[in-house]
């Protein structure tokens, strides 16, 4: 029980800093991976690219749903809104496997 209560505060930090940290990451990538630490588990990278993908499928959604998306992407700008986030999360982890692989191979 206290460890779900941890995961449930971290992903609660995690919303409350998420749009910042995502500007810091575009306007200072070099500063804000220097600051990154190297331990402490994998919730909050899952929470941010998560929610980034969220916000991702609902700009799709949007933007489809207005008919600036090509024709026929009504249907797939909404269901981004569902798919957007799994596919962040697995590509994600997929993308940081590979580059630990390679890391650790050096």
């Amino acid at each position: 029980m206290n460890q779900e209560h941890n995961v449930q505060g971290v992903v609660q930090e995690q919303l409350k800093n998420i749009f910042p940290t995502a500007i810091e990451v575009i306007t200072n990538p070099k500063g804000f991976f220097s600051r990154m630490p190297k331990t402490g588990g994998f919730v909050p990278p899952l929470v941010f690219m998560v929610v980034l993908g969220l916000v991702s499928g609902l700009v799709l959604a949007v933007l489809s749903l207005m008919g600036i998306a090509p024709v026929g992407a009504a249907i797939s700008g909404l269901v981004s809104v569902i798919l957007m986030p799994i596919v962040v999360a697995i590509f994600g982890f997929v993308g940081a496997a590979v580059l630990y692989l390679e890391l650790i191979r050096k």
